[in-house]
């Protein structure tokens, strides 16, 4: 369910959780 922009890392998906 992390279905964001390239911009971001994979680190900030798991910081947004």
């Amino acid at each position: 369910m992390v279905t964001r922009s390239s911009n971001l890392s994979f680190s900030d998906s798991c910081a947004s959780y």
